[in-house]
């Protein structure tokens, strides 16, 4: 009833068999989580988008994107600055790409980091109101929306993100996907996010029982880094195959050569392979399969047939793991393949195969590798706390992030954001990155050509000009708030960029280096942007003083 008429229809039905003395309240629950939902839903829909136009995706919907198709109620926007380049061409005919970030998407990246650091979920639906094919900030929103068990508007996010990374997508990346040859580098955070989003909308569409979308992903994600596999998805992928019906299928994928190298014929792997060819006919090769499976790997028998409440048979009887990563397979296998095996002719066909096992079978040799950081994200990305204990400590105590968990020890920064480089500039650090002159100056050029991109009006400095100069520009109201709306960038983006601003010039200015002399037009700004924070309590120089009164100008006017 929910996949067909929506979560509405089971409030109804619950608010009508409720009892008296318990409806009010509940259906004040239901009303208050549903008008959150709705809120949120409503606030990342087309209205009040970075362009301030109402609708949403009406021709750009019907172009044909290479992930997601395009929903009409979306906002109209571009990607922000979202592209991708070829990165290499190698000599067995993959191709390498990488997903990039222009100047401005780093900018809002940087307003992101800022978001997160506040802890403010409201930040984070208003940046990305501003924003809204931003892919950290609609990755953050999900979960916000996940938590909130708004699976609805999770998932609707989830394939926004995707949508953009498919616009965003190289001319050749279609092709080369298609038959194979496209790679992405993990290492690069620009590429993790395109895994982090799939992962996240493939147990969305695992909720809606979608088995054979989610094994599609799946694939396609193996096929973007096959020697690698950073999520270590082949512990999962025979769970989609199975539920999907796939089984001829997985049996061609998990026994090529190249695969083969990677899995390395892990227990879950070899168990569905033996199931896989039960159920597509080949009963024979089937037992067999599963015959030598469970020999070898008898202590993850043991523990799927308790999971099963089945008798274990005596030739595995009280198998345990003998390592941390034999528990964690059998764990792992055991909690996802019970509903695969739970058939009375899947289990009449476990049941067979394990007792006809002799009791001296020799097991598989001890696995002494230790656990790797692939099947660590796999499992913290689970979000299973049972499946995380099992992990080693220097996993679990590690720093990581919802947006990027676990991230390799070799990633490779494309670009340092402007939260991360402006922490601190104090000339007392002797290593600071901004401590030298020249560094300082540079940036400023940068934050110059930040706000003349932003206001065409902006002037660094007077140029001799005096304030009667008909060449400089005052804008009006007006112009100030249009040219935010259609820039999408947040006021609190626009304070903390003209203090950093301020901060360099005064230090140039005091330590007589380059710059010197130099005076920031603060009024380019117009009298209606608010700057509360960016003064000191006594202003050191004619600089400060002129944005005190500016300050004091826009106070008089609380719209502005």
């Amino acid at each position: 009833m929910r996949r067909l008429f929506g979560r509405a229809a089971l409030e109804q039905q619950n608010d009508d068999e409720a009892p008296a003395a318990n409806q009010a309240a509940g259906g004040n629950r239901r009303q208050q989580r549903h008008a959150q939902q709705m809120g949120l839903a409503h606030a990342l829909r087309g209205q009040g988008n970075a362009g301030g136009r109402s609708g949403g995706l009406a021709a750009m919907a019907l172009r044909r994107n290479i992930f997601i198709q395009g929903k009409e109620e979306w906002p109209i926007a571009t990607g922000g600055g979202l592209g991708m380049e070829v990165e290499e061409k190698r000599s067995d005919g993959t191709v390498l790409y990488r997903f990039v970030h222009n100047r401005m998407y780093q900018d809002v990246q940087s307003q992101f980091e800022m978001c997160v650091e506040s802890m403010d979920p409201n930040r984070l639906v208003q940046l990305l109101q501003h924003n809204p094919y931003h892919i950290s900030t609609l990755l953050q929103v999900s979960e916000i929306a996940k938590q909130e068990r708004d699976h609805s508007t999770s998932g609707d996010l989830l394939e926004r993100a995707l949508f953009s990374f498919g616009r965003a997508v190289h001319s050749t990346f279609a092709k080369n996907l298609g038959e194979g040859k496209a790679r992405l580098d993990f290492r690069r955070p620009e590429n993790r996010e395109f895994w982090l989003a799939s992962w996240r909308y493939m147990q969305n569409l695992s909720m809606r029982g979608t088995w054979r979308t989610v094994y599609e992903w799946t694939k396609l994600l193996l096929s973007l880094s096959p020697e690698d596999d950073p999520y270590a998805l082949w512990l999962v992928l025979d769970q989609y195959a199975l539920r999907s019906r796939q089984d001829l299928d997985y049996l061609n994928v998990s026994r090529n050569a190249t695969f083969r190298a990677v899995h390395k014929d892990m227990p879950n792997v070899q168990l569905s392979q033996g199931l896989a060819e039960y159920k597509g006919g080949n009963k024979g090769k089937g037992k067999q399969a599963l015959f030598t499976a469970v020999g070898r790997f008898p202590w993850v028998v043991a523990r799927l047939m308790h999971e099963l409440n089945l008798d274990p048979a005596p030739a595995i009887w009280g198998k345990e793991p003998r390592t941390e990563k034999e528990k964690l397979h059998s764990e792992l296998y055991a909690s996802r393949a019970k509903d695969v095996w739970n058939t009375p002719e899947n289990i009449a066909f476990l049941v067979e195969v394990a007792a006809a096992l002799p009791p001296d079978t020799p097991p598989a040799p001890i696995n002494k590798d230790e656990i790797t950081s692939n099947e660590a994200r796999h499992v913290l990305l689970s979000d299973t706390p049972a499946l995380i204990a099992l992990l080693p400590r220097h996993f679990t105590a590690r720093l990581t992030s919802a947006s990027d968990p676990l991230s390799p020890d070799d990633s490779l920064a494309s670009y340092t954001t402007t939260r991360s480089r402006t922490t601190d500039i104090s000339p007392r650090q002797p290593n600071g990155g901004l401590s030298d002159a020249a560094e300082s100056l540079r940036e400023l050029q940068g934050l110059h050509g930040w706000f003349a991109n932003l206001f065409p009006w902006f002037r660094p400095t007077d140029g001799g000009n005096d304030a009667g100069d008909e060449a400089h520009h005052r804008p009006s109201e007006e112009e100030i708030e249009s040219r935010i709306r259609e820039a999408g960038v947040s006021e609190d983006t626009i304070v903390e960029r003209t203090q950093r601003m301020m901060m360099l010039q005064q230090r140039l200015m005091g330590g007589g280096g380059p710059g010197e002399g130099e005076e920031l037009d603060l009024a380019a700004f117009g009298p209606g942007l608010r700057q509360r924070g960016v003064i000191g309590e006594a202003p050191d120089s004619e600089v400060e003083q002129g944005v005190r009164a500016r300050v004091e100008d826009a106070d008089e006017d609380e719209e502005g």
